[in-house]
């Protein structure tokens, strides 16, 4: 009987990711360059795409770091899973997105910059993520933006 248990213990997951990506360094003159829109904001409406394979998040922008378009929303597509390096979106949530330009337009993975900010705010949430981590993305966000008001000033 522990044989079978052990068995199935080893064999059950609820969540299984195959996205790798490495920790954002300290911003480079080169990302912010090469960056479409850098903002904060807050998601007031996610969709699927018709393949369902990508999830279009719609955000009031609260403050914009780098943008071409100033509007009051824009939409950023990501993966609708993890796995495939897709942003956990919510409604209500807020983020920094820090999103590329694709050909369907903006674009956020794991993988970039961005960082849900509500992770900032609650207790709760610090201690899963970790108080270690929690200060890092703290630090990383902050450091991003002064980096990106340096950025600006040059011109």
């Amino acid at each position: 009987m522990k044989e079978i248990l052990l068995f199935l213990l080893l064999f059950y997951s609820t969540q299984s990711f195959a996205c790798t990506c490495k920790t954002p360094n300290k911003i480079t003159e080169s990302e912010i360059e090469n960056a479409g829109e850098i903002f904060f904001g807050t998601i007031v409406s996610i969709e699927n795409d018709e393949t369902n394979v990508v999830l279009i998040a719609t955000f009031e922008i609260k403050k914009y770091l780098k943008g071409q378009v100033r509007k009051s929303h824009l939409t950023v597509r990501t993966s609708s899973s993890g796995g495939s390096c897709g942003l956990n979106f919510k409604v209500g949530q807020k983020w920094y997105v820090f999103s590329e330009y694709s050909d369907e337009g903006l674009y956020a993975s794991l993988c970039g910059r961005s960082v849900q900010l509500t992770n900032f705010k609650s207790k709760a949430k610090r201690l899963i993520i970790g108080r270690k981590n929690y200060r890092k993305m703290k630090r990383r966000v902050r450091q991003d933006k002064i980096a990106i008001r340096k950025y600006h000033d040059k011109f």
